[in-house]
């Protein structure tokens, strides 16, 4: 296998640590860690892409950071501006790449998991002034409704716009 894998680490999933939902109860695949903090160059989608064959039957599900937008310069994805697809161009690769990267691996037996954190987000100019996407004919904008309102120090209360409500307070420690 090529050099860039020595960046990666594989981790065997077995049954004892592959409690989290959504898993099979038996699950014994092999999954491996696609990218690794700023490897923008070794771990680019058309990188990636290219080591399909060799991966094919010694590992099952490719882990990569989240595809999404996130603005200028290297980012590795977690703080997107973007959710939905037309805004999948990142410092890993376009939009395209990342398409062609899925096809392959799967073309190779081998899925795909993406990381995403699903409150990171970032923001135009304030605290809560997010970009509005519109995904299958439903347009979707977070406000301040949509942010704990106990875990920012009151930043998100500062923003509040005509009609918005603080959200629910955070259900765990600050």
């Amino acid at each position: 296998m090529k050099t860039t894998l020595t960046l990666m680490s594989a981790v065997m999933l077995t049954s004892s640590a592959a409690i989290a939902q959504g898993w099979p109860g038996n699950y014994g695949g092999v999954m491996m860690q696609g990218f690794s903090w700023d490897s923008y160059a070794d771990t680019k989608w058309t990188n990636l892409q290219s080591m399909a064959a060799d991966l094919d039957g010694h590992i099952d599900l490719l882990w990569i950071p989240n595809a999404g937008n996130c603005g200028d310069g290297n980012q590795m994805g977690y703080s997107p501006r973007y959710w939905f697809p037309g805004h999948y161009n990142s410092s890993f690769g376009t939009e395209s790449e990342l398409r062609t990267m899925v096809a392959t691996m799967s073309a190779h037996n081998i899925g795909i998991i993406g990381d995403v954190v699903i409150n990171h987000r970032q923001n135009e100019s304030n605290w809560t002034d997010f970009v509005s996407e519109t995904y299958n004919g439903v347009t979707y904008r977070l406000t301040a409704s949509d942010i704990v309102s106990d875990d920012d120090g009151g930043e998100t209360a500062q923003h509040l716009q005509s009609g918005e409500n603080l959200g629910n307070p955070d259900t765990g420690d600050g």
